[in-house]
């Protein structure tokens, strides 16, 4: 009897692994789908939208047509921009006198064959929030940051198509 026991628990416990692994292996495939979904484009290039800088932003020397020319070239030089693309990368500041918070998004069309209809949706993003201290490097370079995962994590997912 107690070597039935036995058996039966060594076989409940062999099984039970067996299983937890194979359903952590369907786990990751399915998270791995899911993260090229979100980022697969076919490598096609994005343009450009930056919002969200209130008026105060230039009191402390935080100008949108800086955050723009660094974004953009930052796109440029990994071959991803381009004005007018169907998908766009948007970038989001907030800040209040000491607090900040910056969105990075990448929208990509979404086309339904059937209905005739395409839109924009967002896929992706990614950012953070911290304080500033009045200093536009702290937010500059929070851009700087989720822009280049941004396009680390794109060429990632795109390897073929980016060549």
């Amino acid at each position: 009897m107690r070597f039935l026991a036995t058996l039966f628990l060594t076989l409940t416990f062999f099984c039970s692994t067996a299983y937890s692994q194979d359903h952590e292996s369907r786990l990751d495939e399915m998270l791995q789908a899911l993260e090229r979904f979100r980022l697969w484009n076919d490598c096609e290039t994005v343009w450009l939208l930056v919002g969200g800088l209130p008026n105060h932003a230039e009191d402390i020397g935080l100008i949108k047509d800086d955050i723009e020319v660094a974004v953009r070239s930052r796109l440029r030089s990994a071959k991803l921009y381009k004005q007018g693309s169907k998908s766009f990368l948007y970038v989001y500041i907030n800040m209040t006198e000491i607090a900040f918070s910056v969105s990075i998004e990448f929208f990509k069309t979404l086309k339904d064959e059937r209905l005739e209809f395409s839109t924009h949706a967002m896929s992706w993003n990614s950012g953070t929030v911290g304080t500033h201290g009045k200093d536009p490097l702290f937010i500059s370079n929070a851009v700087a940051l989720y822009t280049d995962r941004f396009i680390d994590e794109y060429l990632r997912v795109n390897p073929d198509a980016c060549k």
